[in-house]
């Protein structure tokens, strides 16, 4: 018995990580601020976004659907969505003060400078460390063939 309820938290885990993984977030949050303008419902708008950038839609669609039953906010929606706290924090304030569009609008260009600043730190670490592992594996040659006791 507990031996399953491991396995079902290690399939959890993967599909959270791969197949349930919203892709391309800020365009996501772009993409909904625009079809909220155009009049569209939350609902409806999620629904149409879903397949563009979730694998597993069919999955999470019924997931969503099943919290809108239930009557969870915007913010519990992206919960399920695996949106950092911090974002959902400011999806929260927006449901109490009725400024959504805003903060999807925030929320997406926050996104696109976290995705920005990743990709510099990458940029800028990638150099360092592939010196420091070819002094490594150089030093373990020169160890290991030069200074090898006989």
């Amino acid at each position: 018995m507990q031996l399953q309820t491991y396995i079902d938290k290690i399939v959890l885990f993967y599909n959270r990580a791969t197949k349930w993984r919203v892709k391309e977030q800020a365009q996501l949050f772009n993409r909904l601020c625009v079809l909220m303008q155009e009049g569209y419902l939350f609902p409806q708008a999620i629904s149409m976004l879903l397949p563009h950038h979730i694998e597993a839609h069919e999955d999470i669609q019924q997931q969503i659907d099943e919290k809108l039953r239930q009557g969870v906010g915007v913010a519990g929606i992206f919960e399920t969505l695996q949106l950092g706290n911090h974002y959902l924090m400011a999806i929260k304030v927006a449901e109490n003060n009725g400024h959504m569009i805003e903060a999807f609008k925030g929320v997406a260009k926050q996104i696109t400078v976290s995705e920005k600043t990743k990709k510099k730190l990458i940029k800028l670490l990638i150099y360092p460390v592939t010196l420091i592992i070819f002094l490594l594996l150089l030093f373990f040659v020169f160890r290991t063939f030069f200074f090898a006791e006989h």
